[in-house]
């Protein structure tokens, strides 16, 4: 038995003998008297002679009345005070009980913090008790470590994906030359005058090579999902590299209306501008080909030394259940697809120390928050940071 059961024992015991005895050592005091009275020489004289009439045992009667009552009183009173005892000697319990427990949660927190890193976005709340507190750091322990098991899962589950994509890229790639050179070599041997088989012969010529060229894509994409680079990364001011994106990437213009709101100081990280650019690409492309008429790109800072890159549309939205699959290889609810390319958007983000999450908004819409730790600034004299944002107002993202 460890010295804190102990202690929780002994307390225990205290507060049951402590008021048992004291109601006993009261109650005893009391009837101490009556006894007493009744083991006097005089009562006992008083006992033994003949029995007088009424006026003579008048006293005596009146005297034990008076007795009876009287501890009557003792008693009740005699409750009172051993039920209030009890109760301030449960208080002085229950408050020592609480201190030591208090001293003994402290390490415990410190412990969950050292091993937690700091990389949730969940606000602590601002008033709290010690049990509150440790309550919620075991919360975000669980959830990070959750999260990364998750993480990892997801790593290898890519790994195998990413093998099975270089071997269907081999597969497929080698016969398509020769397919197609084998088409046009039929195509271009036949001299009859059947006018219908030429046109059969010229109409399937086109679906093969057609038919070829997705094929090709199709590979391609297989190819690059399977030799995804290593991220480079390096400082950069997360703002400027946004603006940078949304001036480099004007395809979408009339097809959807983009805005930024940028963070209204410097944010700086480690990123790979390249790799981040396919990012950002991909989930705004999303939100367009999801019929979105408006995608937002919004910059704050979170707690835990963090940014979120919040990509928001107000297109259809993702139902709940497939929120958990979106990012598997393969996995699309497009029609033409291959269903890579959040799984490569994953796989980027994870590569930056970071996360990718997905939410549905209220008012219709989904939004994609990436999640990355920050750095200090940098000397400014290396790092010129000032630049000047003629978009929308900043506001604090959405806790994801």
């Amino acid at each position: 038995m460890n010295t804190f059961s102990q202690r929780l024992l002994l307390a225990g015991l205290c507060l049951v003998l402590l008021p048992l005895f004291l109601g006993l050592f009261i109650g005893s005091s009391f009837y101490a008297s009556p006894l007493k009275l009744l083991a006097a020489p005089t009562l006992q004289r008083e006992l033994h002679k003949p029995l007088p009439d009424q006026k003579v045992l008048a006293p005596y009667i009146k005297k034990i009345t008076q007795s009876h009552q009287a501890i009557r009183q003792g008693i009740i009173w005699a409750s009172i005070a051993a039920i209030g005892l009890s109760l301030v000697l449960l208080l002085l319990a229950w408050s020592w009980l609480l201190r030591y427990l208090i001293q003994q949660l402290h390490p415990m927190r410190e412990q969950l913090k050292e091993a937690t890193p700091s990389d949730n976005s969940t606000p602590r709340p601002l008033y709290e008790d010690p049990i509150t507190a440790l309550h919620f750091d075991l919360q975000q322990h669980l959830a990070y470590w959750e999260e990364h098991q998750q993480n990892e899962v997801f790593a290898e589950q890519l790994e195998r994906w990413q093998d099975i994509a270089r071997r269907l890229a081999h597969e497929i790639k080698n016969p398509l030359t020769p397919i197609l050179l084998a088409v046009q070599e039929l195509h271009k041997q036949y001299r009859g005058d059947d006018q219908r088989y030429h046109r059969l012969l010229d109409s399937s010529q086109e679906i093969v090579r057609e038919e070829i060229e997705t094929l090709r894509r199709l590979v391609e994409e297989f190819s690059g999902f399977a030799k995804l680079p290593e991220a480079q990364l390096a400082p950069t001011e997360i703002n400027q590299f946004l603006h940078r994106f949304l001036e480099s990437y004007q395809w979408f213009e009339g097809q959807a209306e983009v805005h930024f709101r940028p963070h209204p100081g410097p944010c700086w990280g480690m990123l790979d501008t390249n790799l981040l650019k396919r990012v950002m690409h991909n989930l705004v492309k999303n939100a367009i080909e999801a019929g979105s008429p408006e995608v937002t790109l919004q910059l704050g800072a979170l707690p835990g030394r963090q940014v979120a890159i919040q990509v928001e549309d107000k297109g259809p939205g993702i139902p709940e259940h497939l929120q958990s699959k979106i990012f598997t290889p393969y996995f699309t609810t497009k029609q033409f697809g291959s269903g890579l390319g959040l799984a490569i958007t994953k796989k980027i983000v994870l590569d930056h120390g970071g996360s990718l999450k997905v939410n549905a908004n209220p008012q219709g819409g989904a939004t994609f928050s990436l999640i990355i730790p920050v750095l200090q600034p940098p000397d400014s004299s290396k790092h010129p940071t000032s630049m000047k944002h003629n978009n929308d107002a900043p506001s604090s993202p959405k806790t994801p």
